[in-house]
């Protein structure tokens, strides 16, 4: 959600202050489509309204320019052009960049050069589940001497340049650094979108012996062909399929999948059409541990 509001405050200061730095605007608006116009409603839509969040008077958008007192030096890919910042108060930082490498040249920079800085390569047990079909991947960088957390994404952007996003957490409860490098793996393999289908949400969760996965897309694919695309990415993952079949507008399929430590897990993909909008498919996938 922060990096689509990002994404348009920064579009709207583009409009409004041709690439000029956006300042921070306590007076009152002007008039409606004015630059002190749209700043206050892009601080007011980027400020949480939650205890302890940045109050709107807290956050920064910086236009094509990184904030002059970072923690740390955050290194930039050869060539690459700064869209812009957004600052949280004391809780972090996030970037917008472009860039000319791919985005596996892009995520190969950042690994090489932030783990030979001293920074840890470490994966939260919530990453896997449904992801955009577009080479969308992050990375997580940890780095113990400053208590920060960064985290790195990369997308493709048809021809142009690589989308990447960089967010600094520095707020100790958000970037702690105490935790393991190895984070304890679910069994949920990354599955992406089929060509041409367009997320309109997703979730993911779960605990030690039990996750799930949901996504809603928008397709003209019919559900037993969805069914069959996640179907082959999760017999590339390991799973093995158990049953499946279809009943009018859904769907299914079981699962079992045994993980290297041994433990045997059973799994349930169902995708169903939406009855009042026949261009979206609903997909839910849950793995239990059995064993």
């Amino acid at each position: 959600m922060y990096r689509i509001m990002l994404f348009l405050a920064a579009i709207l200061l583009l409009l409004g202050c041709a690439g000029q730095a956006a300042e921070q605007s306590s007076g009152p608006i002007a008039s409606a489509g004015s630059e002190a116009a749209v700043r206050t409603l892009a601080h007011r839509l980027l400020a949480r309204r939650s205890a302890g969040a940045p109050a709107p008077e807290e956050v920064q958008i910086l236009v094509a320019q990184l904030p002059e007192d970072l923690p740390i030096e955050i290194p930039l890919p050869d060539g690459a052009r700064i869209i812009g910042s957004l600052v949280r108060g004391g809780e972090g930082t996030e970037i917008v960049l472009d860039a000319t490498q791919t985005v596996a040249q892009v995520l190969d920079f950042y690994r090489e050069t932030l783990t030979a800085e001293g920074w840890i390569a470490f994966a939260y047990p919530t990453e896997g589940g449904f992801v955009p079909g577009i080479g969308r991947t992050g990375l997580t960088f940890c780095s113990g001497a400053n208590n920060v957390v960064l985290w790195v994404g990369a997308f493709e952007a048809g021809d142009g340049p690589a989308d990447v996003r960089l967010d600094l957490r520095t707020e100790p409860t958000l970037a702690s650094c105490t935790k393991d490098a190895v984070a304890p793996k679910h069994p949920i393999p990354l599955l992406e979108d089929p060509p041409g289908a367009r997320q309109t949400t997703a979730g993911f969760g779960g605990s030690t012996d039990s996750y799930n996965a949901e996504v809603e897309l928008k397709t003209e694919l019919d559900s037993v062909t969805v069914e069959v695309h996640y179907s082959h990415q999760l017999k590339a993952a390991g799973w093995l399929r158990r049953d499946g079949g279809q009943s009018g507008p859904l769907a299914w399929s079981t699962w079992h999948y045994q993980d290297e430590g041994g433990q045997k897990w059973q799994g349930l993909l169902l995708v169903i059409a939406l009855a009042e909008e026949l261009d979206r498919q609903a997909v839910y996938l849950r793995v239990d541990l059995v064993s």
